[in-house]
């Protein structure tokens, strides 16, 4: 007889080419696994392992389908490898709860074996319990380029791994991983750990004190939505650590309303990267151990990338810059709010809401800097410089800074404006504006702001300056001539 399925432990035939089942469950000191038709009993020992992976291989052999852990205690001896087509699942995080035992021999869990035709079936890890107890690199592991494809990892807790709570090694792609709380306390690891893969979809996972929350590394096409990373703490020996999201070498990456706070150094960080967008991102307190003195304690970080997106996004009391752009090329950054940077008045003579250096062509549109602090600390709202070229800027509003709103330096721009003012000397016909645009300008726009400069001029430009000139030299006085002007390319 079928057992049928109860609540979310369901075993969702459907996902199956063949629905064949086992349950595993504990008495005593004795653990059991039985048929999930007959009910008859197919193995029993006293050591948890040999029985979860006895039944795991007995689905296998019969052409898949799920195992089902009963609620209780599982202590690992070894670590339980999931065959081809095979769904593991629990009764519950609270429930079903596997430990290693002091004498656990292995480097995982569970480790995930490769589809052996590359089926179209998920297999399923679900609703467990994973305690590693600084014992077992790894919780959930699939070895590089074994093929293990159309996995489904969700609602299940993984605690104190001392490499990754989950690994996603070389090949393994078409991953599900959702519903997750991934606890790595005092681990030097990773919350989640991808390793040249993709086409992979994250959601709604808890990470909390890992190294690194997540650490992706030449990913392609997936998507991050709503994920929560919790102090990531920084190690001597672990690169890029105290970051609660390091994407390196991403290419068609989504990331959306994801929040990363309190880590040691940057919230996200995404480095030589392309066709990323970053959509309702929210980074708070990164940076309380900034190891810089300049403080790159950072919200988002963005580094020597491609084609990058990052919109409608909250920096709140992130230590360094909210958003930093360093190298790199067409960036968009629209839309975006930070909010207090710099937490502290040592930082102060660095201290900016945004941070552009060394990027060519990038668009700042519709952003706002704010300090709202009785002491404000913010220095600059926006500091776009370091030869950057072929930039954009509109709409830039910063409110409390100490300094000056948008300071722009060593810097080459498609579009600009200001408003000019000069002195009538009675003798002086033209005047010159220095436009900064990266070549002579298709578009110019002069409006006499002042009665003395208001009679007939015409406009001039070339690839560096804008000249008024008038048919009569405006008369003496002091700064009594002002215009304002709008040059685009």
């Amino acid at each position: 007889m079928l057992i049928q399925p109860v609540g979310r432990n369901e075993f969702e035939t459907r996902t199956f080419p063949h629905a064949h089942s086992a349950i595993v469950y504990t008495d005593g000191a004795t653990y059991y696994a039985k048929s999930g038709y007959s009910g008859s009993i197919l193995y029993s020992s006293n050591d948890a392992s040999s029985v979860i992976q006895s039944a795991i291989d007995d689905v296998s052999s019969k052409g898949g389908g799920v195992v089902l852990l009963k609620r209780g205690i599982y202590n690992l001896t070894t670590g339980i490898i999931l065959r081809d087509k095979v769904s593991l699942i629990g009764e519950g995080a609270h429930s079903t709860r596997l430990y290693p035992t002091t004498n656990f021999t292995g480097d995982y869990m569970i480790s995930i074996d490769g589809d052996k035709d590359y089926s179209l079936w998920l297999r399923r890890i679900s609703d467990l319990y994973i305690h590693n107890r600084m014992l077992v690199k790894y919780g959930i592991y699939a070895a590089p380029n074994t093929g293990a494809g159309n996995i489904v990892i969700e609602r299940t807790t993984i605690v104190n791994p001392t490499t990754a709570a989950i690994y996603e090694g070389l090949g393994n792609g078409v991953w599900t991983i959702r519903d997750n709380v991934l606890l790595g306390g005092s681990s030097k690891g990773y919350g989640i750990w991808i390793d040249y893969t993709g086409d992979s979809h994250y959601e709604n996972n808890d990470i909390f004190g890992f190294a690194i929350g997540i650490y992706a590394v030449n990913l392609g096409n997936s998507v991050f939505i709503n994920n929560r990373t919790y102090l990531a703490k920084y190690y001597d020996d672990v690169q890029y650590s105290g970051t609660g999201m390091h994407l390196h070498l991403g290419d068609g990456v989504r990331i959306l309303g994801d929040r990363h706070n309190d880590h040691d150094d940057v919230g996200l960080r995404i480095l030589n990267s392309t066709e990323v967008s970053v959509i309702g991102v929210l980074t708070i307190n990164n940076g309380v151990r900034c190891r810089n003195t300049t403080c790159y304690g950072t919200g988002i970080s963005i580094v020597n990338s491609s084609d990058v997106t990052v919109k409608g996004c909250l920096s709140l009391n992130d230590v360094g810059m909210g958003i930093s752009a360093i190298g790199g090329r067409r960036y968009i950054i629209e839309g975006n709010i930070v909010k207090n940077p710099c937490y502290s008045t040592t930082y102060q003579p660095y201290c900016r809401a945004y941070d552009v250096y060394g990027v060519d062509q990038i668009m700042l549109k519709n952003n706002y800097a704010i300090d709202d602090r009785s002491s404000p600390i913010m220095q600059e709202g926006f500091t776009i410089g370091g030869y950057s070229k072929n930039v954009l800027y509109d709409d830039l509003v910063s409110i409390g800074h100490t300094s000056i709103d948008v300071r722009i330096y060593e810097v080459t721009l498609l579009k600009n404006q200001g408003k000019a003012t000069f002195s009538g000397d009675g003798t002086t016909t033209q005047f010159t504006i220095a436009h900064r645009l990266a070549r002579q300008p298709n578009t110019v726009v002069v409006t006499p702001l002042s009665a003395d400069a208001a009679g007939p001029f015409y406009v001039s430009s070339d690839s560096t300056n804008i000249y008024i000139n008038y048919k009569t030299a405006p008369p003496t006085g002091t700064n009594n001539i002002e215009l304002y002007w709008y040059a685009k390319i």
